[in-house]
């Protein structure tokens, strides 16, 4: 028992959740920022295979970049609050 009470009372489960509650953000940010990129880039598009194909692409890259900047900017703020 003094052991289950050591960890709930650390700073590492208070990081831990911090952490997660980061990842958590940056994927919806990602997933959010790629779905309306795809969207207004296919938008034009008439062939629906083609659509399809530029919409993950588009959708993946913007996912990738967001998902980068987030990274960096959640490491400096983790420095801050360390």
């Amino acid at each position: 028992m003094k052991k289950v009470n050591y960890i709930f009372r650390s700073e590492r489960l208070t990081k831990n959740l911090v952490d997660l509650i980061g990842i958590l953000l940056a994927m919806i940010l990602a997933g959010l920022l790629g779905r309306y990129a795809a969207e207004v880039a296919t938008r034009p598009i008439s062939n629906e295979l083609t659509k399809l194909v530029v919409g993950i692409i588009i959708g993946m890259l913007i996912g990738l970049g967001t998902g980068f900047v987030v990274q960096r900017a959640w490491g400096r703020f983790m420095e801050i609050v360390s």
